[in-house]
């Protein structure tokens, strides 16, 4: 298996993966999703609530939230966190507004609204931060991770390259056209360059793979820890198999 970086943003990363199949390439998406750990809210202990919403809807946006975990909570056994709020309306509450007892885990955003409160209305709590992978709770999954095959062009009509280059985002290159950007390639391009004779087909062997992460941690990160899971796994399954 060869892998490379096609394109790379803060908390997108896109990779081409090359001479596996899409067993392997899909073991890999699931790792990423349901074995990285990550912090989440756990636990809410509600002190006062006059908003407008019930506790559990409340504790629901929470564990939503994400939070940054940092590599080192992953090597050792963390820290117990307490995230904690004390507000009073006329407000718009954001999770900017949320203290924490370890600077290192904190909303990955700022501006995510959770409640707004009205005059005199008020919300107190303590929340209780916890690891978890995905596979457990969707909260702790750190994130959305697609592929697809390799696209593979086919010109059967040499009169619509001209018209598939200035619409879309490829180029021509020795006689076979490439994608340029992975972010704005989609189906809508894949449709014109059918109706302008441009056949496409995915390939079976190489894959372009997407990680956005939620903002826990970098998608690099993500990539190197479903490896670190894939590992412990493995090593699990060969010592059960010598038990046999």
């Amino acid at each position: 298996m060869d892998i490379s970086v096609l394109q790379e943003q803060k908390n997108i990363l896109i990779l081409h993966i090359k001479n596996t199949d899409p067993v392997t390439v899909n073991t890999l998406r699931r790792a990423m999703v349901a074995e990285v750990p990550t912090f989440a809210i756990s636990q809410v202990r509600f002190i006062k609530n006059t908003s407008a919403l019930f506790h559990e809807i409340i504790a629901h946006r929470l564990g939503l939230v994400p939070l940054t975990t940092p590599e080192e909570a992953l090597l050792d056994t963390p820290q117990e966190v307490i995230i904690s709020l004390n507000c009073e309306g006329p407000l718009t509450v954001y999770s900017s507004h949320l203290k924490t007892t370890d600077d290192s885990v904190k909303p990955a955003y700022s501006k995510i609204p959770l409640v707004t409160l009205l005059k005199d209305q008020e919300l107190q709590f303590e929340a209780k931060v916890e690891l978890g992978v995905g596979k457990k709770h969707i909260k702790h999954a750190p994130a959305l991770v697609y592929y697809r095959g390799y696209p593979q062009f086919i010109i059967e009509k040499k009169t619509g390259v001209k018209a598939v280059v200035d619409t879309c985002p490829v180029v021509e290159k020795n006689n076979s056209l490439h994608v340029t950007d992975f972010l704005q390639w989609n189906e809508v391009h894949e449709k014109m360059c059918h109706e302008n004779g441009i056949h496409i087909e995915n390939s079976e062997k190489e894959f372009v793979m997407t990680i956005e992460s939620w903002g826990n941690m970098s998608p690099k990160h993500i990539f190197a820890q479903a490896l670190v899971a894939l590992d412990k796994q493995l090593a699990h399954l060969y010592d059960d198999v010598k038990k046999t």
